[in-house]
């Protein structure tokens, strides 16, 4: 796990983490002219950067498993430049996204990279994730097996790596949702998927019940084994089907939004809520330029429509999800 900041912060992040103990010390801080990517034992604070998939070489040890994967693809000289300096880990599975130039050499750049990172599977991500039941499009290059567990934050997730979207990219906004629950309440997971935050707030909260809603028959599969897995089935509730169908009218005190069409699903969130209100946790994309306002004017539009009234808490912004758009979550209280 490793911490990318801006290396102007890199200072003070360093030591605050050091102070707290999660910094790891047996392994290299890694740099260039614009970033740092510092490495971790445990999840660090939110808001001080941005979670990312990869290792740094141990201490005493210069070569780093991307140089060693360079190193050892039999790939043209002239290519070696090409080759991706991130991916994502996902247990026992790499997913790789590779460009078109280096079509002609894919199984054995997945080679160099599986003896680098030591994995058994390695995948070709193509695209990410489409539609409304976020599908991956992808590419098995090396291995037979794309089921997998990955551990994180104490919670484990089972699912099918090359049919099932699963960004590391997200796992701050996965631990902050564990943390953001609280005893005793009643949550529903409009769009719970495998169970990403579902299970946090399972795990690390006290929750009375979440409601965990799943339209992808694949996904909802894998949620129901994840519940039991990480035993947690007296509190999470897997509902198979639309969210707009399946999840239960007027009785969450919290309800999570964790898709980037959450806005067009606003009323039916409402009509969630307890007539007293509670909290929605709104994931949505946003101009850089524009974050919070463009998006937080359409949810209170939304809930004036909707006949209720509420306030901005927080604007979370998990990660850029292309040039000058962010992914955000605005948390939102609602009266």
């Amino acid at each position: 796990m490793l911490l990318r900041v801006d290396r102007r912060n890199a200072g003070p992040a360093i030591a605050r983490l050091r102070a707290m103990g999660t910094l790891e010390r047996g392994r290299l801080i890694r740099r260039s002219k614009e970033w740092v990517e510092i490495p971790l034992l445990a999840p660090p604070p939110p808001g001080l950067g941005q979670i990312v998939e990869g290792e740094t070489a141990p201490v005493g040890r210069q070569v780093p498993p991307y140089e060693r994967a360079v190193s050892s693809a039999r790939i043209p000289a002239g290519l070696r430049r090409l080759l991706p300096d991130k991916w994502e880990r996902l247990g026992r599975v790499l997913l790789l996204r590779l460009p078109g130039r280096l079509e002609g050499h894919k199984v054995e750049i997945a080679r160099a990279y599986a003896g680098a990172l030591g994995v058994q599977t390695v995948i070709r991500d193509l695209s990410g994730s489409r539609g409304v039941l976020r599908e991956p499009t992808t590419e098995l290059l090396l291995g037979e097996r794309t089921e997998t567990v990955h551990k994180e934050n104490y919670v484990r997730y089972c699912f099918d790596a090359a049919s099932i979207m699963f960004s590391s990219g997200n796992m701050a906004e996965r631990i902050r949702m564990g943390k953001a629950v609280r005893p005793g309440e009643t949550v529903v997971d409009m769009f719970a998927g495998i169970g990403y935050f579902s299970l946090q707030m399972a795990v690390h909260g006290r929750p009375k019940a979440v409601f965990a809603c799943e339209l992808n028959p694949v996904s909802f599969r894998y949620l129901v084994q994840n519940i039991s897995l990480n035993k947690v089935g007296r509190i999470v509730i897997p509902l198979e089907g639309d969210c707009r169908e399946v999840a239960p009218e007027g009785v969450a005190d919290r309800v999570v939004m964790g898709h980037f069409d959450s806005l067009d699903f606003l009323p039916k969130a409402l009509r969630v809520l307890r007539p007293e209100g509670g909290v929605l946790h709104v994931h949505c994309l946003s101009r850089k330029d524009r974050i919070p306002q463009e998006a937080w004017d359409r949810v209170r539009r939304g809930m004036e429509e909707g006949g209720r009234r509420g306030e901005l808490v927080h604007c979370e912004r998990v990660k850029s999800f292309k040039p000058r758009v962010w992914h955000i979550v605005l948390d939102v209280g609602v009266k």
